[in-house]
């Protein structure tokens, strides 16, 4: 299991120091992580974080079936590295933060650190983020219309987070951009560059295979009903809500299927404006 994570969930809630505890924990997580994987919610970090943990899991001879956390895997054969931490870096915060703007410390935090960077459509992303914060997390009540809008959740947020984290990418050991649309077209090859990345390019076709097969949307919804229903992550509100599914749809698009007219044409102004063109994602309406 993730010794550090297992310490801080030791933690009384109530307990005086908790913070003071829990910021030692993190601090020494950071020293020890040797990549991060960033992303803003909703980018697919559950699904390359469940192919990562069983590439590890068959390489370094985990005999767990069930695996969804590399790090987990990492501690349980014994080895110290590739230890990657997974993180939205401050974006999934509560909307009382809305004014909260990314400094130089925050993306300098990560100075002596591999970044992977994985993005989607942010279109796609508010969609699914909508979805995940009024039927999982009950944190928004109103219409998707509103969600697109606004200043925490919004589309204006979303591309700010990956503007800035783009603009900043030469801060880092190393980065690299992992697009979901490239993993949707070729999961093999994009898990293969992330191996790469971190130091294992010796993980043979075979493993890899393995591991894109088990995070399969068709696997991890499975374990999400049986295996993993009692996990936190996975565990699915209303199983008569399909919208309320942590493997949602994986559809590469699937926005067309939601947004009106006006929020399409509002969320793409916002994209000619602010996104970079590098990373493909090009308004329908230009």
């Amino acid at each position: 299991m993730d010794v550090i994570k297992a310490l801080k969930d030791l933690i009384p809630r109530t307990s005086f120091p908790r913070r003071t505890i829990i910021r030692a924990i993190d601090i020494y997580r950071h020293h020890r992580t040797d990549c991060y994987v960033i992303s803003h919610p909703k980018c697919g970090r559950t699904w390359l974080m469940v192919m990562l943990a069983k590439a590890f899991a068959v390489h370094f001879n985990d005999p767990r079936d069930i695996v969804w956390d590399p790090r987990d895997v990492i501690c349980a054969v014994g080895r110290k590295w590739p230890y990657i931490q997974f993180t939205h870096d401050g974006v999934d915060g509560p909307p009382a933060s809305a004014g909260k703007q990314y400094s130089e410390r925050n993306y300098h935090l990560y100075r002596k650190k591999r970044v992977i960077f994985l993005i989607r459509d942010p279109r796609d992303v508010l969609v699914s983020h909508y979805w995940h914060l009024t039927l999982r997390k009950r944190q928004f009540h109103d219409s998707l219309s509103d969600f697109v809008k606004h200043p925490w959740w919004g589309i204006d947020r979303v591309i700010a987070f990956m503007e800035g984290w783009y603009e900043h990418r030469h801060l880092p050991v190393d980065f690299l951009l992992v697009r979901y649309e490239d993993l949707q077209q070729d999961a093999a090859a994009q898990l293969r560059r992330v191996l790469t990345f971190v130091n294992l390019p010796d993980i043979s076709d075979e493993t890899i295979r393995t591991a894109v097969d088990y995070a399969s949307f068709e696997n991890m919804r499975r374990m999400s009903l049986n295996e993993l229903a009692d996990n936190p992550r996975f565990a699915i509100p209303d199983r008569d809500a399909p919208e309320s599914f942590k493997v949602r749809k994986g559809k590469v698009g699937g926005y067309t299927d939601y947004l009106s007219t006006a929020d399409m044409e509002y969320i793409e102004e916002r994209m000619r404006r602010g996104l970079p063109a590098v990373f493909g994602y090009t308004p329908s309406r230009a």
